[in-house]
């Protein structure tokens, strides 16, 4: 999981199993993983490629096959399902966005075969000194680790959104809705005090108590070292380079990318550990386990599905692991390290394009110096080419842009919050690294306005607020506010 300061109570010096209390629960999962089975049949629906079980959200027409690592529409014609392949579609369901627990191909969907659970005898975790062997950072001391139930995950969530959390959700949720990520309908605080669940999350590094946590009391051996495996390596970063003040940075896209060194490191590690230590029936236990626990505390009924969070959400444990892989290889743990310290990551583009990384360039800079009259600018931030990439694919249908090939040009932007009373304007000013690739955004970003609402009398109208762009050379910049007078006063 992703470091994150929260406080809670007292923490176990080691984890502690009862035998006894375990023969009973895996009797009762087993019977529970049959149900689970059958349901699966009707749930899950077979891939047309390679025949395997597809995961797909209740009322949602997509499913994902890790196996074949595709999507698919989703049609049914009476009893038999008829998958026709997507090009592109990402949900944080599809995705089962389950943190440290991820192995190989990321996840492997549930099937009809037969479940085997390892009978616990002399339990053997793994330590520090285990992972460090692999990491080969220096260990400040070992970790103490506890087991904590999903209702005690859930409190500390609760619990962590203190005045200044509440003030980061609160520019969060209105970056999002500017950029029409989110509905006008959510309230970020709101969702995490009385909806989060912490679904999905197997165990998680505490960066402030310096501690760690395996989410549940139920699992093997190879499970929880799976886990620990990952955490391990976030308690060496904290020892080491200090993750908080590591993600002590302004503006969404530069977090977000040092996210990525973050996660993309500790998955690459906890890869090695597997290689080493986990045969092909330990990984297939240890991601049966990850199902099994991402199934029972995942919501389902959609309130809060959203299919370009679900991809910026997995992104740090995805494209940072194939990122932090091709530092490795060109470099060792030296270069891993100096992502921390002498060389780290600008931007999602140097994650996404890693010879921006090996050229170290930097995202252009760009200045909005219009304020509004009488209005506050109450916070700024970076976009970032991860996030225009997802807005253009789940609003235009794809994203393509630079002379050079796919998915080039992004030079650098700056999103403005601006307030006066009741009324706000919102400025995303970008730069691109040439004219050309500036007109294809403007092309695909108008695309997007029309979807999202309409243009009249020089304006686009969307949700009930007014939004003007204009473009010269290599910028474009976009107002968004809920004044027709000031958002007019920026037309040439």
């Amino acid at each position: 999981m992703t470091p994150k300061k929260v406080k809670g109570g007292p923490v176990d010096e080691s984890i502690k199993l009862d035998p006894q209390k375990m023969d009973k629960e895996i009797g009762d999962l087993t019977k529970k993983v049959g149900q689970t089975i059958e349901e699966s049949e009707e749930r899950f629906k077979k891939c047309p490629k390679c025949g395997l079980p597809t995961f797909n959200s209740p009322g949602k027409p997509v499913a994902f096959c890790a196996r074949c690592n595709e999507y698919f529409e989703v049609k049914d014609s009476g009893k038999e399902p008829h998958l026709k392949r997507k090009d592109r579609s990402i949900s944080i369901q599809s995705k089962l966005i389950i943190g440290a627990v991820a192995v190989g191909v990321m996840l492997i969907l549930i099937s009809g075969a037969f479940f085997h659970f390892i009978s616990q005898g002399d339990i053997d975790y793994i330590d520090i000194h285990d992972i460090n062997e692999i990491r080969q950072l220096p260990e400040a001391k070992n970790v103490p680790q506890g087991m904590i139930s999903q209702e005690e995950l859930e409190k500390r969530i609760v619990d962590s959104v203190d005045d200044e959390e509440k003030q980061r959700l609160w520019e969060l949720e209105r970056f999002y809705k500017c950029l029409f990520v989110i509905p006008e309908s959510w309230d970020l605080v709101d969702i995490v005090e009385n909806e989060s669940s912490g679904a999905g999350i197997a165990g998680f590094y505490d960066t402030e108590e310096e501690e760690m946590f395996i989410v549940g009391d139920l699992h093997t051996t190879t499970y929880v070292n799976l886990i620990l495996s990952h955490e391990f390596t976030h308690a060496l970063q904290d020892q080491n380079f200090d993750l908080d003040n590591y993600m002590d940075v302004e503006g969404y896209d530069t977090d977000l990318a040092r996210l990525c060194a973050i996660e993309g490191d500790a998955m690459m590690t906890m890869e090695m550990w597997a290689e080493d230590n986990l045969d092909d029936s330990d990984r297939f236990i240890a991601q049966f386990e990850s199902i099994a626990q991402a199934l029972s505390t995942i919501d389902y009924d959609g309130t809060y599905y959203n299919e370009i969070l679900g991809e910026i959400s997995y992104y740090p444990y995805d494209g940072g692991y194939s990122f932090v892989q091709k530092v490795f290889d060109d470099g060792g743990w030296d270069a891993v390290n100096a992502l921390f310290t002498t060389k780290p990551p600008l931007s999602t583009e140097q994650i996404m394009h890693y010879d921006k990384y090996q050229d170290y360039e930097a995202p252009l800079e760009i200045e909005f110096d219009g304020a509004p009259e009488n209005y506050t600018l109450e916070f700024t931030s970076s976009v970032g080419e991860k996030l225009f990439s997802e807005l253009l694919y789940f609003n235009v249908g794809y994203y393509y842009y630079g002379d050079s090939g796919y998915g080039r040009g992004w030079g650098g932007d700056n999103f403005y919050y601006f307030e006066d009373g009741e009324d706000f304007l919102a400025v995303t000013a970008t730069r691109w690294d040439s004219d050309m690739d500036n007109r294809r955004f403007d092309n695909d970003i108008s695309s997007m306005f029309d979807d999202l609402g309409y243009f009249d009398d020089d304006l686009f109208q969307i949700r009930g607020n007014y939004l003007h762009y204009e473009s010269s050379e290599d910028t474009t910049i976009i107002y968004y506010g809920s004044s027709e007078e000031v958002v007019r006063s920026y037309i040439d």
